[in-house]
């Protein structure tokens, strides 16, 4: 027999083979006497891997990582997109706070006029007899901002057709007939649908809302004397809507939307009449010219 005292055992398998000494947790052999290593990072980190091996021998080899919340990128991107849909709305509210004293303003605070085709009759036959007129016969229509009778209207148009070629040619028409003619017979010539006209109260001075290639638009326009007689004042399109003059973006000139329309109603203006003035009325103006 020996003398020898029994050795203590590795610093390794005491505490039940367990060593508890810092981050790393190392078991040195299970009850079936196989080797068991587990690697990794403590409770205040996030990997974890486990190497050894099962019951029946195989190697296991598991990694798993956890992670909450947003990362630092998620985060950046969506300030950026909270930034950029405020600079929009802070725009879109801006621009349409200094249009709206114009066409919007008159669009939208009024009573829609509902187009008529009777109304829309009447004006194509009053121009049309302005057409018929010889060269430099004189001619003076009144737009109203109030209502006018549109068989009063019709009965001029009949009376001045019957009349000689180079006879004076008056008529009196409202923002309602005017309306109806842009809707039904102008509107669709120029790609346009949905439009609305207002007469505003500056002479010459007109509004007009509408569709284009599927945009909102409203728009206010100035007829004058001149070889151009027909001008673009201010566009704004709709970017958001909300149902009122919020997110409409006013559009610098000259305008994508609008101003080809104006260049090819001046050029039929040149060919057919000639304005010579332009002034205001009680509740309107008065175009004056001859006919071309």
């Amino acid at each position: 027999m020996s003398d020898q005292l029994p050795q203590d055992p590795p610093q390794s398998q005491r505490n039940g083979g367990l060593d508890v000494s810092g981050g790393q947790v190392q078991v040195g052999r299970d009850a079936a006497g196989r080797d068991i290593q587990t690697a990794g990072r403590d409770i205040a980190g996030g990997d974890i891997q486990t190497a050894g091996r099962d019951i029946v021998g195989r190697d296991v080899i598991s990694v798993t990582t956890t992670q909450t919340g947003f990362t630092a990128t998620a985060v950046q991107k969506l300030l950026v997109t909270m930034a950029v849909l405020l600079c929009a709305m802070f725009f879109c509210g801006f621009s349409g706070g200094i249009f709206v004293g114009g066409g919007i303003l008159a669009i939208a605070k009024t009573n829609p006029q509902l187009p008529d085709r009777q109304d829309a009759q009447v004006m194509t036959e009053l121009f049309a007899t302005l057409d018929s007129k010889q060269a430099n016969a004189p001619f003076e229509f009144t737009a109203s901002r109030s209502q006018v009778d549109t068989a009063a209207l019709l009965k001029t148009v009949q009376t001045a057709a019957a009349e000689p070629p180079t006879a004076f040619l008056g008529a009196f028409f409202g923002e309602k007939q005017m309306n109806s003619y842009v809707y039904y017979e102008l509107a669709p010539q120029l790609g346009l649908s949905d439009t609305q006209v207002r007469f505003l109260p500056e002479a010459g001075h007109f509004a007009m809302a509408g569709k284009r290639t599927g945009t909102k638009f409203v728009a206010t326009f100035w007829v004058t004397a001149g070889d151009n007689p027909l001008r673009l004042e201010s566009v704004a399109v709709q970017v958001l809507d909300s149902g009122g003059s919020f997110g409409w973006v006013a559009i610098p000139l000259p305008s994508w939307v609008l101003q080809p329309l104006v260049n090819q109603a001046n050029d039929l203006f040149k060919d057919s009449v000639k304005i010579n003035s332009v002034t205001g009325t009680k509740n309107g103006w008065m175009v004056s010219g001859a006919k071309q």
